[in-house]
């Protein structure tokens, strides 16, 4: 694994799973910037995937193995990509090979996201326990949900912990608080989430 290597290599006192998030942030971006690659070339792409592999495609175009075999499969299937995964059966043996060439040789992109949730909800129940034994008081992302939802017909700001008593971190007032399970990295679509 490369974050053992990068971790044991170079003597990073930090631990891997952190250097793997901070990896997976930056190609994340790079593929959100090269994504005009994908609309740029998609009928090139297309047409080329039955003579070429989806690495070579991969590699020609700039993409990411997955992104390709999404666009293909999504135009070919008309169905998304997470559901093909789910029933395999549907593909024929050339377009299960390449799903498993592209899966195989995209570390940055995974069908099943089962892990990640799992993490994200135990990080999420972590602050809660946090926040229960400071007696913070607080409203849920659920609470706040239907509560908007009754009042304006929709969901409108729904933080996971709305906070109703007084609360600061190093001195800055807490209003609210999303529990995110990856590294904050300083790259431009983690930014633009959080602005958003």
């Amino acid at each position: 694994m490369i974050a053992n290597k990068v971790h044991e290599e170079y003597k990073v006192s930090m631990d891997p799973k952190i250097i793997v998030s901070i990896n997976s942030s930056f190609m994340k971006n790079y593929i959100i910037e090269h994504y005009n690659n994908l609309s740029k070339y998609s009928n090139n792409i297309i047409k080329g995937y039955n003579n070429m592999d989806v690495l070579k495609l991969s590699e020609k175009y700039d993409l990411s193995p997955v992104t390709i075999i999404k666009l293909i499969f999504e135009k070919k299937y008309n169905v998304k990509l997470s559901k093909i995964a789910k029933n395999i059966k549907i593909l024929n043996d050339y377009d299960k090979k390449q799903l498993y060439t592209a899966t195989s040789n995209d570390a940055y992109y995974t069908l099943d996201q089962t892990n990640q949730q799992h993490d994200a909800i135990n990080f999420e129940k972590k602050v809660e326990e946090f926040l229960i034994k400071n007696n913070i008081k607080y409203s849920t992302q659920e609470q706040l949900t239907k509560q908007q939802i009754e009042k304006y017909g929709k969901a409108i700001n729904t933080p996971d912990f709305f906070i109703k008593s007084e609360f600061s971190i190093d001195g800055m007032k807490i209003h609210w608080i999303d529990a995110k399970n990856f590294y904050g990295a300083n790259i431009r679509f983690i930014k633009n989430k959080i602005i958003k």
